[in-house]
Formats: C-alpha cells, structure tokens, sequence
C-alpha cells in the first residue's frame, strides 16, 4: 500500500502535464490510500487550545462568504460554489493530519516521490520541446495553456527539492532540471515565484537578517491587503492610459495589458460597494465584471498590422487581493488578512528551524497576486499536497527529530 502512495505522489505532475486539472482527484486519493495506511496507527494531536484563536478568523469569514451570498447576482449558484470550496478544504484537512500518521521515513519517501515526478516532467518536457510538441497538439492547446499548471506546482517543487535533497550534486541536477522547465514552460508568474522563494529561502535562513523580514512582512503586509485597490484608484492607471502607454513601444506584452486593464476596472467597480463586496465568488459574472470587453493596442511586433483588437472577460482579476476586495469586501479582506497574518507570524518566529515554509508561503503568493483566481479548486488542491510536505523538517542541526504538523501550531 505504501508502494501504491509513492506512486500517486510521483504522478502529480506527469499527469498535471496531460490533465491540468487532475490535483483535485488525486488529492482524494492520496488521502484515502494514506487513510488506509495508517487506518490503525494512533491519532496525532494536531490542535491545543491555542489554536482555536487562529480557527476564529477563518470561520468567521467563512460565515461572512455565505452571507455576501445574499446579494450576489446568482445566489444559489455563489452558495454551491462556497460549499464545494468549503469540502475541498475539509478533504485537503484531512489529508494533512493522515500524512502526519505517517512514519518519518514514510514522509520522506513520499517526498522524494513527488521530487522524482518533477524529474520525470521535465524530461516529458524537453522531449515534447524537441519532438515538435506532439502532446500540445494532441490536446488542441498552445503551450502556454499546456504548461502554465504544470509550471506552477513545479515551481513549489523546486523549493522542496532545494530544501531536501543533501548531496551537492543531485541538488544541482534538480535544480537545473526545474530551471529548463520554467523557462521552457514559459510561465512568466511561475519563474518569478521560484525565484523570489528561493531568494527568500536563503535570506531567511541568514540569522541577522531574520528579524527585518519578521517586521519587514508584518508591515508591508497589512499596507498592500487595506490600500492596494485605492492606490490603483489614486495611480491614475485607467484604461485610457495603459493602452497610450503601450502605444510608446514601452509595453507590448497583450498579455500584461490584459491584467493591467482588468485590475483598471476592478478598482472602479469594488469603490461601487467597497464594505460589502458584490458577493462571494461574483467576479465570474457579467453583472460585476461587465461581461466581454474589448480594446485596441498598438502591436509592436507586427508593424504591417500596427493596431490589434483584443477581447477579454474578466472571469477573476488576476490578483487575489482585488478579488477578495471586489468579492467581499473590507469586512472580508480584514478577516482574511487576520489569519494571513497568524500564519505569518508563526512562519517568521520560526525561520531557524524552517524557512521552506515561508519560501512556499511566498511562492504561492506570487501566483495568487499575477496569475490565478483565489477559489481555484486544482489550486488548493495542490496546496494540500504541498503543505505537509512543508511542515515536515528537522528541529536543528544537531537532532533528526521532525516538528509535526501537530507542534507547529504550538511553536508560536
């Protein structure tokens, strides 16, 4: 049955490769084979009192999403979307505590399970790269779309290989191996998150430097989750002014027009109700995000056909802090930052022991910030699978006895 396990863990992301969305099935099956292996082996303590402060925010704003319901557009259909959100998170709950049953040398092997199938991806990769990607037109997709998930969870893969893999050389095989596919994938947000997570990783484990990044994040913050969509206001980044600003050559890439424009009118539409929010999970509706717009740009690259027109539909506005602002509004961002910012507290006190978990905490961030809608079903899936893998290290350099996801809680 461990076999078995190993062998899921190490198909996450050759199958990502094929079936982008597929995180969500595996993650019920990982966690009902990790169920059985450790049917019978006895309970871990995960939660003491003091936990029950970091649940608060978090249930509170759960109840604050299913209020913001009431006035959604569709609210049947936000409510189904709440409750099939709210059982992704129970099922990737549970498979934390399952894999926290585990035994240490279990936790490892599955660890590395999922290093091996990083490797194995990058070699699917390159051969799709020199094999005129066959796969990419067997699925009707243009790589970018092909690749951008897998690009993604190889990004946090890179920062668990960094961490764990000891001899030199090997660390630098895989390295090297995560680099190609990033760069080959071609996933701007997923090269960025690697690189300034494993900047962060090397900083945070500098111990002089521990305590600016401990204030440093607990100040910037608060300031980025309360001010961002005013500064945007205030920035005077309208639309008019993102498409003359491509027009001088300075910026030509459709695809960060897209995001500029989108997070342009996100702003103008959460200052219509900027307390409440529109409604959780709303930015996917014509009626708050003002369906298919279009604009014209001018196409550097294709000076015979100097203006293009493109269409878009803001189906989330690329940065998760918009999107809780334009969704929830202040009372749900102010809740959410309450328990980002207890997670982040934890994290910073405990750089010492593990500044991997912070690294990821980063690198996920990045994604949620340029890229990906906050409700993502494949993406918290994928974060599921990532977390225990985070909270699985060494206490210090002179013991090999392991901070289980049950301590970390009492590590505050």
């Amino acid at each position: 049955m461990l076999d078995l396990l190993k062998i899921i863990y190490g198909l996450l992301l050759p199958l990502t490769f094929f079936f982008p969305r597929i995180s969500v099935p595996l993650l019920i099956l990982m966690t009902i084979t990790t169920a059985c292996v450790t049917w019978t082996r006895p309970a871990t303590k995960h939660f003491n009192k003091s936990a029950l402060l970091y649940i608060v925010p978090m249930l509170l704003f759960i109840l604050w999403s299913a209020i913001s319901c009431l006035w959604s557009p569709y609210p049947i259909q936000s409510l189904f979307s709440l409750l099939a959100f709210l059982g992704l998170i129970a099922i990737g709950i549970t498979h934390v505590m399952v894999f926290s049953k585990l035994e240490r040398t279990e936790q490892r092997q599955i660890i590395y399970s999922l290093l091996i199938g990083t490797l194995i991806t990058a070699i699917m990769m390159l051969a799709d790269s020199l094999a005129s990607s066959p796969w990419s037109a067997y699925k009707g997709f243009n790589k970018e779309k092909l690749y951008a998930k897998v690009a993604m969870g190889t990004s946090f893969m890179g920062l668990l290989g960094w961490h764990y893999i000891k001899q030199l050389s090997y660390k630098i095989v895989f390295t090297i191996s995560v680099v190609i596919s990033l760069l080959y994938s071609d996933c701007d947000a997923a090269i960025l998150a690697y690189c300034l997570g494993l900047l962060l990783y090397f900083l945070a484990s500098i111990p002089k430097l521990q305590k600016i990044i401990r204030i440093s994040t607990l100040l910037i913050v608060p300031v980025c989750f309360l001010f961002l969509p005013f500064m945007l206001l205030k920035s005077g980044m309208d639309r008019e002014f993102i498409l003359n600003w491509n027009k001088t050559g300075f910026l030509t890439h459709n695809s960060t027009l897209h995001r500029l424009v989108i997070l342009s009118d996100t702003a103008e539409t959460i200052s219509k109700k900027s307390i409440i929010g529109h409604g959780y999970n709303t930015s996917k509706f014509d009626e708050v995000n003002g369906g298919n717009q279009h604009f014209s740009v001018l196409d550097q690259s294709q000076p015979e056909k100097p203006f293009v027109k493109l269409e878009y539909k803001a189906v989330h506005p690329h940065n998760f802090i918009m999107q809780l602002w334009l969704e929830l509004g202040l009372i749900g961002v102010v809740l959410w930052l309450a328990f980002t910012l207890m997670i982040l507290n934890i994290m910073t006190k405990n750089l010492n022991y593990n500044p991997l978990a912070f690294s990821l905490f980063l690198c996920g961030h990045i994604h949620l910030l340029v890229s990906i809608g906050l409700w993502q079903s494949w993406w918290w899936a994928l974060l599921f699978i990532i977390t225990p893998c985070a909270l699985f290290f060494k206490k210090d350099s002179k013991t090999d006895k392991a901070l289980s996801c049950g301590n970390f809680f009492n590590a505050i």
